[in-house]
């Protein structure tokens, strides 16, 4: 949160250590299966900060807060499905991605599809896995890797010479003639050293501007920057690195910058801006902060940081977890870890009222924790007949083997051991998805057949 109390030199001081800590949040997904579409989150997270909040928007009206969900589109088409993550320690990151829709409506003898595995230890190689599905079965695969080059092979891996956006096409044919296309871009910029690059800015939302707001630029990239485009959340945009924007209408609006660097390294954040000013409703605005010390916790202490020209003459805290305080600066005990959205309203003498939301994560209680579990893997991986799985204590666990095509290769329950081992000798060589439940908690572990 922020307190407007503060100069603007701390403000971008505060923005410079927020892009130092959303350097270790990367939100990512991938699919399969048309028109119900299973989504798969593969994004990551330092270990010390886990993943607290996950946002699906489906590009076609539809959103989801499940890590894993699954939706099903009603037309053919191609839609533009957004990923936002959030962390327990305020990274939040956000990741795109066409999903092409063509099963419907009697088109669905055949449908082009594939993964990218672009991890960043392996740039400027990267290995193409095939999604597609038929009902004939399929005769041939041509990827076009948008540099000249092309494969016949249904899981290619190909290695780029120079940084830059690729678009990559794959075409099948199926054995009953029928042919799909789908493309996706493929993004270089690890070469010559050049390839990092992070969006963040800070925003100057004192209350003596409002409805006038200034946002200063905090990205780093390597190579430097090229393009910025702020999308203020309203229909407006800018390309300025550091612009101001009036807003005409009280709302809470998310505000994301999108940069491209001089290697096409590209990069997204978003922020909430909260406008309530306008139409006479600006003499308050409702505001806190949380002491969140785990020397303290499950009990937290809030601090009123709220604004009223008129004074404030009543408080309302919503905890989150149905208990409530009128107190201007209470404390609160929480009896279960969990993510709670805590609410400040205030009533201003004058009759203002404002209301701000924060979330607050409680993890230190007793038991199993939500991140216990977090960052599990397997080992070896690649591998060629067995992985293992490996915990620090014997846990019973669920398990799934799913392929990037949905289908589900093995599925079972094994008794409490710290090694967990799995046959895949009979898997064909790809990716696949190890979908792991430890008491309660879910898990999914990529790694491939060789």
């Amino acid at each position: 949160m922020k307190n407007r109390i503060l100069t603007l030199f701390v403000v971008l001081i505060a923005g410079l250590s927020q892009a130092n800590a959303q350097t270790q949040c990367q939100a990512m997904f991938q699919t399969s299966g048309c028109p119900q579409v299973s989504f798969f989150d593969i994004s990551y997270s330092d270990s010390m900060d886990p993943i607290v909040a996950w946002s699906y928007d489906f590009g076609d009206g539809n959103t989801s807060t499940s890590a894993n969900p699954s939706n099903t589109y009603a037309s053919n088409g191609t839609y533009l499905a957004c990923l936002t993550i959030q962390t327990a320690g305020g990274c939040s990151s956000v990741y795109c991605d066409s999903v092409v829709i063509g099963c419907i409506g009697g088109q669905g003898s055949c449908q082009a599809d594939f993964f990218v595995d672009d991890s960043l230890s392996n740039c400027p190689t990267f290995a193409f896995y095939d999604m597609s599905s038929s009902s004939a079965g399929i005769s041939s695969w041509s990827y076009d890797f948008g540099d000249g080059n092309t494969s016949s092979s249904a899981n290619p891996s190909y290695t780029y010479v120079s940084n830059g956006t690729y678009n990559v096409c794959l075409t099948i044919i199926a054995n009953d003639s029928c042919s799909s296309t789908v493309c996706e871009n493929v993004v270089v910029n690890c070469i010559g050293g050049q390839g990092s690059c992070q969006a963040s800015f800070a925003v100057d939302d004192s209350l003596s501007n409002c409805p006038t707001f200034s946002f200063y630029d905090m990205s780093t990239a390597g190579a430097g920057i090229s393009t910025w485009s702020y999308d203020f959340g309203d229909g407006n945009m800018s390309s300025s690195a550091n612009p101001s924007h009036t807003y005409t209408t009280n709302g809470v609006y998310t505000v994301c910058l999108t940069i491209i660097a001089s290697d096409s390294c590209s990069s997204t954040i978003c922020e909430t801006v909260i406008v309530d000013c306008i139409g006479g409703q600006g003499s308050c605005q409702a505001s806190f902060s949380v002491d969140d010390s785990l020397s303290n916790c499950p009990t937290f202490s809030f601090y009123d940081m709220s604004t009223a020209g008129a004074g404030i003459s009543t408080w309302s805290y919503d905890f989150g977890d149905g208990n409530t305080s009128s107190s201007a600066n209470p404390s609160h005990t929480y009896a279960a870890n969990g993510t709670y959205t805590v609410c400040l309203s205030i009533i201003a003498s004058d009759s203002c009222t404002s209301s701000y939301c924060q979330t607050v994560v409680v993890n230190c209680i007793a038991g199993i924790e939500e991140n216990a579990f977090e960052n599990l893997f397997v080992s070896p991986n690649p591998a060629q007949s067995v992985i293992n799985l490996n915990l620090e204590q014997a846990h019973a666990i669920q398990y799934r083997i799913v392929g990037l095509n949905g289908s589900v290769y093995a599925i079972g329950e094994n008794p409490a051991t710290s090694t967990h081992s799995f046959d895949i000798g009979a898997l064909s060589a790809g990716m696949y998805l190890l979908d792991v439940q430890i008491e309660g908690t879910r898990q999914i572990i990529r790694f491939i057949k060789e």
